[in-house]
């Protein structure tokens, strides 16, 4: 794949045609071509595509921040504290058991 459209595309396509296989009705809306989405659900997929791009092929810096964003929203039970631990370890530091 050659840029974040084509990403997008990619993952709506795929989504499409796993929602189907597991017999998840999608929107009427999306059941179209990529090309085809209402800009506010084509943008969406293009931000997720950008997201998944940084966090597979972006710097360990970039990803790390990149998972630090997502559990800041998306989780329920956030307090800051998992966000701050993910943020500021150091990239090399293990975990010893």
């Amino acid at each position: 794949m050659k840029t974040i459209d084509e990403l997008a595309k990619f993952l709506h396509d795929r989504y499409e045609h796993h929602a189907k296989e597991n017999e998840w009705d999608t929107q009427t809306s999306c059941k179209t071509e990529f090309k085809d989405l209402p800009d506010a659900n084509k943008k969406t997929m293009i931000a997720v595509a950008s997201d998944l791009n940084t966090l597979l092929t972006g710097t360990a810096e970039r990803q790390r921040e990149a998972c630090a964003e997502y559990y800041k929203s998306n989780c329920k039970d956030f307090d800051g504290y998992v966000y701050e631990v993910i943020l500021h370890t150091p990239l090399n530091q293990t975990t010893k058991e």
